[in-house]
C-alpha cells in the first residue's frame, strides 16, 4: 500500500501526538479526581489487592465489548420496538466504557503514587500529587521513547525498545484498571475484604492467678 513519509518531521509529529494524548488524559484524570474521589480510591484498592483477577476481567471486557455491542444492536434491530433503542445503546455503551477506562487508569495511577510515597516515607495526603506520581511512572517509558527518537536518529533501536515497554506498561495499566472498575461497579463498592488482624491470645484466669 502507498504510504506518506514525513522524514525527520515525522518524528516530531509522533512526539506532538503523544504529548497531546497525554495532556488530554491528564485533564480527564484531574476531572475524575474532582468528581469521583471515593470511587477512585475503591477501584485503586481493588486493583492492588487482586491485580491478576482485575487483569483477567478487564481483558475479557476488552475482547467481548465490541462483539457484545454488535450482538445487542442486532437483537434490538430485529424487533420493531427495539430499533429506536439502538441509537441510544451504542453511544451510552461507548461513554460508559470510556468512563470505566479513565476511572480505572486514574485509580491505578493514584494507588501506585501512594505506594511510592509510602516507600519513600512521604505523607502529603494529596490524591492529586499521588496520581501525578503514578501518572509519570506509567507513561515515562513512552515519553522517553518519543524524546529519544526525536533527539537522535541513531538511537532508534533504544527508542523502539522503550516504546514496546511503554505500550506493555500502558496495556496492563489500562486493563487492570478496567477490570477493577468493573469488579467494584465503577467504584460504587469495594469487593475485596480487608485483611484479618490476628489478636494476641488473652491470658486465662488460672494463668493470671498463678
Amino acid at each position: 500500500f502507498p504510504s506518506v513519509r514525513f522524514g525527520e518531521f515525522g518524528r516530531w509529529i509522533t512526539l506532538v501526538g503523544t504529548l497531546a494524548r497525554i495532556s488530554v488524559l491528564g485533564v480527564l484524570m484531574v476531572m475524575m479526581l474532582i468528581v469521583a474521589r471515593a470511587p477512585v480510591a475503591r477501584v485503586g484498592r481493588a486493583a492492588f489487592a487482586e491485580p491478576l483477577r482485575a487483569f483477567i476481567i478487564g481483558f475479557a471486557a476488552e475482547l467481548f465489548f465490541v462483539p457484545f455491542l454488535i450482538a445487542a444492536s442486532i437483537g434490538l434491530a430485529l424487533t420493531i420496538i427495539g430499533i429506536p433503542f439502538v441509537a441510544v445503546l451504542v453511544p451510552i455503551a461507548i461513554v460508559v466504557a470510556m468512563f470505566a477506562f479513565v476511572l480505572g487508569f486514574t485509580a491505578l495511577a493514584c494507588r501506585i503514587g501512594e505506594w511510592i510515597e509510602d516507600r519513600l516515607g512521604w505523607q502529603p495526603g494529596n490524591a492529586f500529587v499521588a496520581t501525578a506520581i503514578g501518572f509519570i511512572v506509567l507513561l515515562a517509558p513512552t515519553l522517553a521513547a518519543r524524546f529519544i527518537g526525536v533527539a537522535s536518529f541513531g538511537a532508534a533501536p533504544a527508542a523502539f525498545v522503550l516504546m514496546m515497554i511503554g505500550l506493555t506498561v500502558e496495556f496492563f495499566a489500562w486493563t487492570i484498571g478496567l477490570g477493577a472498575a468493573i469488579t467494584t461497579g465503577l467504584g460504587r463498592w469495594y469487593t475485596v475484604p480487608p485483611p484479618i488482624s490476628v489478636q494476641p491470645p488473652q491470658p486465662t484466669a488460672s494463668a493470671t492467678a498463678f
